[in-house]
């Protein structure tokens, strides 16, 4: 009977070794498993120090430091600067000349309106203004002076010259005292406005003219894309090394109009 006891008991000693191993065994899986977990969780991550940040994945890492993505920025455009610099690519384009000799309105401005062979001031600045980026929405893409003005006027945007200084980038319109012509300002210096012209003496050239000139009626100023910054043309006023101007003075009454 003894020995049936102690069998007994040492059966059940086996017994609850054999638990306690499968416990462990079973804890230590576990915990396999919840590492494993884990390092599933910052597959997609960035570690940066030790940190793990999901919310830089968009971002540029240089030498620890986080850098924006600034790819898709569009670059601000300073439009006036923009049209008054391919105006003046233009300067000392002549327009032809027929079989005799004579100048006969036939130039590049005239052909991209559609209608060459015809005085073309407006055309030079609808050519530039267009070439420049800007839409017409903004300028009318004009050929006639007057329509010009007029269509300034119904905008808002066109300025008489007893009420405002004009400034780089705006459309002068000559208009009075019998003129009809346009042109696009570089430069105002408080006393003058230097201009380039399409059409004034058969050709593309730099003119300066007192603001106070009574063939000057006034200025359209076209509300340009936003910019911060305003291109310096004050050069344009200055005598060049060579000892000349770039410029040709134009007197209140220059029949060159």
């Amino acid at each position: 009977m003894k020995n049936k006891v102690l069998f007994i008991i040492s059966l059940l000693c086996l017994l609850l070794i054999s638990s306690c191993a499968n416990i462990n065994n079973n804890t230590n899986n576990e915990d396999i498993n919840n590492e494993i977990i884990i390092d599933n969780n910052i597959d997609n991550d960035i570690i940066i120090d030790g940190v793990i940040d999901e919310d830089i994945s968009d971002e540029n890492i240089t030498n620890g430091n986080i850098e924006e993505d600034n790819s898709n920025i569009v670059p601000e455009v300073d439009y006036r600067g923009k049209l008054v610099n391919l105006a003046y690519s233009q300067v000392g384009i002549y327009e032809g000349k027929d079989a005799k000799g004579n100048y006969n309105n036939i130039q590049k401005y005239g052909a991209w309106y559609g209608n060459n062979g015809q005085p073309w001031c407006a055309m030079f600045v609808s050519w530039n203004w267009h070439h420049a980026g800007l839409s017409h929405d903004l300028l009318l893409k004009y050929q006639g002076c007057y329509t010009g003005k007029e269509w300034c006027e119904k905008k808002g945007i066109f300025k008489y010259k007893k009420n405002y200084t004009p400034i780089t980038g705006d459309i002068v319109f000559f208009l009075s005292n019998g003129a009809s012509h346009t042109g696009i300002v570089a430069y105002c210096d408080g006393t003058y406005i230097y201009t380039i012209e399409g059409n004034r003496s058969n050709k593309v050239g730099i003119w300066r003219i007192k603001l106070n000139n009574k063939t000057i009626t006034g200025y359209a100023v076209p509300n340009y894309p936003a910019s911060s910054t305003l291109e310096d043309f004050s050069w344009i006023k200055e005598k060049q090394q060579n000892g000349k101007y770039l410029w040709t003075h134009v007197t209140s009454g220059d029949s060159t109009i």
